[in-house]
């Protein structure tokens, strides 16, 4: 069975060459989908051999992924990110899967590096994020807007691996708290913007999930048993979910830039009048 790997990219020059390398032993093909990096995104994957293609520049991958995959031939796709890389248990496992008719799509366990260092709970550990990214084609669906995930179709045989007996795929994500809270800030506006109605919640719901999200993913999830870094991501995820409401609860009330600056100039109007009269 024929495999091609898809790797969606927008300046992403950082690790692209490591990608890219870690998936040769295993792809026939390799697509690049690239949003028109300014960066040597695509000479970095000329110059391994992949093929580039492109698509607009959305901001964030999903609405890609269906176009890049089907950019490709093969029997089965890997769907792998511009910052991730397949260890080799994980690699000698995907191509034992193809070999035996016996599933359609892979759940992969994936082990996340935040900060510096691995991230071993808060919902981050590697058994605790499965990804579905390796199946064969026609038997899943691609959602275009963000977070939409990978759906699989009804009639799929689906298969769960685990990071002791099949490796895990290895995401060098958030460099630093800096980065992860420029990310939360784009990827709520742009999960608000997706939505088809803007309903806020009671303050008093906004402040009980807070609460039960940090308990969750500290406690429940064992981001207490994952140093400081096990402390930051739950917190992080704890304002993702807040300044997600609360930016809902602003266009609700009919808030925008525009119209503030439109207020605070009428303000400033009115105050310079006043100060003429005077």
């Amino acid at each position: 069975m024929s495999i091609a790997a898809v790797i969606n990219t927008f300046n992403s020059e950082t690790y692209l060459d490591l990608v890219i390398r870690s998936i040769q032993p295993l792809a026939d093909e390799i697509v690049i989908c690239d949003m028109y990096s300014t960066d040597n995104t695509v000479q970095i994957a000329e110059s391994l051999g992949a093929t580039v293609v492109f698509h607009e520049h959305t901001g964030y991958a999903e609405p890609a992924r269906a176009f890049a995959v089907d950019q490709t031939s093969a029997d089965w796709i890997l769907i792998i990110d511009c910052d991730e890389i397949l260890s080799p248990e994980l690699l000698t496992s995907l191509k034992k899967i193809t070999i035996n008719d016996e599933v359609d799509l892979v759940w992969l366990p994936r082990e996340n590096h935040f900060f510096g260092g691995v991230v071993c709970g808060a919902g981050f550990a590697a058994d605790q994020d499965l990804q579905l990214r390796f199946f064969r084609r026609g038997k899943v669906t691609l959602g275009p807007t963000v977070h939409a995930g990978i759906l699989p179709v009804p009639d799929a045989r689906q298969f769960v691996m685990n990071s002791q007996n099949h490796g895990a795929l290895i995401h060098f994500s958030h460099l630093s708290i800096n980065q992860f809270v420029t990310k939360l800030n784009l990827y709520t506006t742009i999960e608000i913007d997706a939505r088809k109605q803007i309903e806020p919640r009671r303050r008093s719901t906004i402040l009980r999930r807070a609460i039960q999200e940090y308990r969750h993913r500290y406690f429940r999830r064992g981001g207490n048993r994952a140093g400081w870094r096990g402390f930051a991501a739950s917190l992080l995820m704890v304002v993702y979910e807040i300044v997600t409401e609360l930016k809902v609860l602003e266009r609700a009330n009919g808030e925008t830039p525009q119209k503030t600056v439109s207020n605070n100039r009428t303000l400033a109007e009115k105050l310079l009048k006043d100060q003429n009269l005077s």
